[in-house]
């Protein structure tokens, strides 16, 4: 291990140690239901996300909803990376030029 990576290592672990205290108690007045002061900031955008994806705040879901959405949300999300590998020839901010990925090969 070089230098470089125990610094980065050591200050990850730093950064780690100094967000525990405050995130575990964020997180545990987030799931008491206890107001949190970040929450008159980010309540409105949170709301106008949960408006726009249609979902209801005190609704809980099933297990069936759940992986449902799971799939669907993995789905989106492996069509998306295929899309951005196969334009990646076309996209802005490439300075090596890097063609995009081919297709698979089906090999039979």
């Amino acid at each position: 291990m070089t230098g470089n990576g125990a610094l980065q290592m050591g200050l990850y672990f730093i950064a780690l140690l100094a967000l525990v205290k405050p995130l575990g108690w964020y997180m545990a007045r987030v799931y008491e239901g206890a107001p949190v002061e970040v929450e008159r900031l980010l309540g409105p955008v949170e709301r106008c996300i949960y408006r726009l994806a249609g979902v209801r705040a005190g609704e809980e879901m099933d297990w069936k909803t759940y992986a449902a959405t799971m799939l669907l949300f993995n789905a989106v999300g492996i069509l998306a990376l295929y899309v951005l590998q196969r334009l990646q020839g076309f996209l802005p901010l490439n300075p090596q030029g890097f063609g995009a990925v081919p297709p698979p090969a089906i090999r039979t």
